[in-house]
């Protein structure tokens, strides 16, 4: 019975493709504490309501936008003029 092996020139250029995956999904998070609940932070419409959200998928060279307000550490937050 004849085996076959993966050919392993096959295998590292599979693996240093998966390396700059992270650098190729690079872009823009949004965080907006209005946006509706179960956002991906793709778009303003499906913002994350927080910023620890963004920063849990975050990846180098990502950028952060977040809707104007206050949000604090533990996910609250105060609306521009609001109390």
């Amino acid at each position: 019975m004849y085996r076959r092996t993966a050919n392993p020139m096959v295998v590292v250029a599979i693996a240093l493709v998966g390396l700059g995956s992270g650098a190729a999904r690079a872009g823009i998070i949004y965080v907006d504490a209005d946006a509706p609940p179960g956002g991906n932070g793709l778009t303003w419409c499906t913002a994350f309501r927080n910023p620890q959200a963004a920063l849990g998928i975050a990846v180098a060279g990502d950028e952060i936008r977040v809707a104007t307000g206050t949000y604090m550490p533990d996910g609250g937050y105060t609306p521009v003029g609001g109390t």
